[in-house]
């Protein structure tokens, strides 16, 4: 999704905070990463670090850049969306969340 798209779209609510809620395409792309990071969880322990593979698979997905600014072209997600996302990452790999 490009920044634009993500600037058209209407926000999400919370409807018991009243604040915005998570950007549900980014969680859904960290959903679809879950088998993929499981399938790497083994290879990074045995490594001591998350693998290339996984690290590419995150990137492309354009979740290693989601608190870069509109302004230089990333999504500029709000704070609910970064914390489902690291819990959602971490559901495939603990490694992945950090």
């Amino acid at each position: 999704m490009t920044a634009e798209e993500s600037a058209t779209r209407p926000p999400v609510f919370d409807p018991f905070a009243g604040a915005p809620g998570p950007d549900l395409a980014i969680l859904k792309r960290a959903t679809e990463l879950i088998p993929l990071l499981r399938e790497e969880s083994e290879p990074s322990e045995n490594a001591r670090k998350i693998t290339d593979r996984a690290i590419g698979a995150l990137d492309r997905a354009g979740l290693l850049n989601v608190m870069v600014p509109k302004r230089f072209g990333g999504p500029s997600v709000n704070i609910r969306t970064l914390i489902e996302l690291i819990a959602e990452s971490e559901r495939g790999d603990g490694s992945a969340g950090w």
